[in-house]
């Protein structure tokens, strides 16, 4: 990433097992509702124009 953050954790949340039987949550599986992202600021490397 180019914005002076760097990622350290990136995981898809997933309905619980208990849920599956439930209409609609099978679906989540292809395409997850939420992305969980777990990341730090760093500051940022000031480039000097020569």
């Amino acid at each position: 990433m180019n914005n002076s953050f760097e990622l350290k954790v990136v995981e898809e949340a997933e309905p619980p097992q208990e849920m599956m039987d439930i209409l609609g949550f099978q679906d989540e599986l292809r395409r997850p509702m939420m992305l969980l992202v777990k990341s730090i600021a760093r500051k940022p490397i000031i480039k000097e124009k020569l």
